[in-house]
């Protein structure tokens, strides 16, 4: 179900960054907090900056993987045990994990143009997910926060039409991303990469603990559930106790 997104999002721009310097931005959704040159991106892939044209993220509303999944299977702890989700993914993801299982889409090796994927606006998304009998969505396959424009909006959309938002997702959420995006969604999905400290901030270079993220996580979630399932790949680590 396509439509013509450029028009849609054209009122629509994002919203956590802020200019930095000449020909420069700051990125704000995560904590990386990435500085993005002229021309350049994030290293998540998918949020840019240019003098000419500001701080854009192409891949808002559209999406590459748009699947029926069991609920369990994103997975949420006893969370409408039973039922299916419709189930969203995107490109891009800010972190670089060598186990991960949809590396094609979080870090492609070719950036596909925006038009190569299919765009959903929150209506559309409403509609096709009742047309299916289903009462919820995930945003998940790649990281949900790149989506965080989309998502904030399709949740009131969705809402009102009785359907739930659950995010799949890394957590490493800035303080403002993470107030926000907690406020819309009813479900959230904290992956946690690995048991090492020190792994961890390898695989990101990040500067968040992953049980604090997890825990503000489940306070902050307006709805039923917030879990943390490992997300840890059967693949020798750099720590054999792991």
């Amino acid at each position: 179900m396509g439509y013509n997104v450029d028009a849609a999002f054209a009122m629509i721009e994002p919203r956590w960054w802020k200019p930095e310097g000449r020909g420069a931005a700051r990125c704000g959704v995560c904590v990386h907090g990435c500085l993005i040159s002229d021309g350049k991106g994030g290293m998540c892939g998918a949020r840019f900056f240019s003098s000419a044209d500001g701080f854009s993220s192409p891949y808002l509303g559209r999406f590459i993987s748009t699947a029926i999944d069991p609920v369990e299977k994103k997975p949420l702890y006893h969370w409408r045990p039973g039922t299916r989700i419709m189930s969203l993914g995107s490109v891009g993801c800010n972190m670089i994990c060598a186990f991960c299982q949809n590396h094609s889409i979080s870090h492609p090796a070719r950036r596909p143009p925006p038009g190569e994927l299919n765009g959903m606006s929150p209506e559309a998304l409403a509609v096709l997910t009742k047309k299916n009998g289903l009462s919820s969505v995930a945003y998940t396959y790649n990281e949900p926060a790149l989506q965080g424009e989309y998502i904030v909006i399709a949740a009131h959309v969705l809402n009102d039409s009785g359907i739930a938002s659950a995010i799949v997702t890394n957590g490493i959420f800035s303080p403002a991303f993470s107030g926000e995006i907690s406020r819309v969604i009813s479900a959230a999905n904290v992956d946690v990469k690995t048991f090492a400290k020190a792994r961890e901030q390898r695989i990101a270079q990040e500067r968040a603990i992953r049980a604090e993220k997890v825990a503000k996580m489940q306070q902050a979630t307006r709805g039923d559930a917030s879990s943390a399932p490992t997300g840890v790949a059967p693949l020798r680590t750099d720590e054999e106790t792991e």
